[in-house]
């Protein structure tokens, strides 16, 4: 499973200024979906797992576990980008039930569409026709994207370079 297309970006990801266009390639060619103009604003830092955690680690809602973690490194940020509905070749289920674009593009629960690894915040707007703008907050967990954490390692050994 961890082969999969849903954990293709997190596996492959190396470096966050390239999220963009991997998004666009990937839902392209693994949904046959359309993203347009992605706009992806990230910071590195604690990222909070109140309501997410990294894949092997674990929640802790308002850090009342005291044994357990309140933050992993990550990214957070938002992220901004519409579905071309005209060029994608993706259909959605019937009209009283169609999944936004976040819902559709990250998938924080492995049983839907999208891309493992990606939180996106609760009530995202935009959906897979385009009819509205995705323009979300959103975060992932740098232990989830083993490549990007490698990196981030050997970047934090470089002194005065």
């Amino acid at each position: 499973m961890l082969n999969s297309f849903k954990h293709y970006i997190r596996l492959n990801l190396s470096d966050v200024k390239n999220l963009p266009d991997m998004l666009v390639k990937k839902s392209w060619e693994f949904y046959k979906v359309k993203i347009v103009n992605p706009i992806i604003k990230l910071r590195y830092d604690d990222v909070s797992n109140y309501w997410g955690c990294p894949i092997d680690g674990v929640t802790n809602w308002g850090g009342r576990k005291i044994d357990l973690p309140i933050n992993y490194k990550g990214y957070i940020g938002t992220i901004q980008m519409t579905v071309d509905a005209s060029e994608s070749e993706y259909k959605p289920g019937p009209k009283q039930w169609q999944p936004s674009a976040c819902e559709f593009l990250f998938n924080n629960w492995s049983n839907k569409v999208g891309f493992i690894g990606f939180h996106s915040g609760t009530g995202c707007p935009g959906n897979v026709f385009g009819e509205y703008k995705v323009d979300i907050g959103f975060y992932f967990f740098l232990q989830d994207f083993p490549k990007l954490q490698k990196i981030n390692t050997l970047n934090s050994f470089k002194v005065n370079v």
